[in-house]
């Protein structure tokens, strides 16, 4: 019973010192229009921020989170001009949800910079937890997914 409970925190120990896996450079991906490119780039960012919690990374969070708003930028124009056109609603709906969603992006920020691991990770899963809302009503085919 010793000699496994040892050989676990071993383990854990090794496992929490691993070295990172090749990671994909979150701004160099890109998608059929601006909206795509965004969404691409977002899953990256919270994946890979997932990750910098759990490694004790907090502050890589910021510069991941600064590649989405970045893409986001890119959306905005093209919502402007017209080539993007939103499905399932109106264009002000997806908007409004657009502008709550990357405002729980600067509170995941701020919480990271502050370096409270507590704060980052609840600031997350606020993030996380809008997806399936606007999935809900921009990509239903994706809502139903489980």
């Amino acid at each position: 019973m010793i000699r496994s409970l040892v050989v676990g925190v071993f383990a854990l120990a090794a496992c929490s010192r691993a070295p990172a896996a090749a990671t994909v450079d979150c701004a160099a991906l890109e998608g059929r229009n601006a909206v795509q490119t965004e969404m691409r780039r977002l899953e990256c960012a919270m994946q890979r921020s997932v990750s910098a919690i759990a490694r004790d990374e907090l502050a890589t969070i910021p510069e991941l989170i600064h590649v989405v708003h970045g893409a986001r930028q890119a959306t905005e124009k093209a919502l402007e001009r017209g080539e993007y056109q939103p499905t399932g609603a109106d264009l002000a709906t997806f908007v409004s949800m657009d502008e709550a969603f990357h405002r729980s992006l600067v509170q995941l920020v701020e919480a990271a910079k502050s370096g409270d691991h507590t704060a980052t990770s609840s600031a997350l899963g606020g993030a996380l937890g809008q997806c399936q809302g606007c999935h809900a009503v921009f990509r239903p085919s994706a809502a139903n997914v489980r």
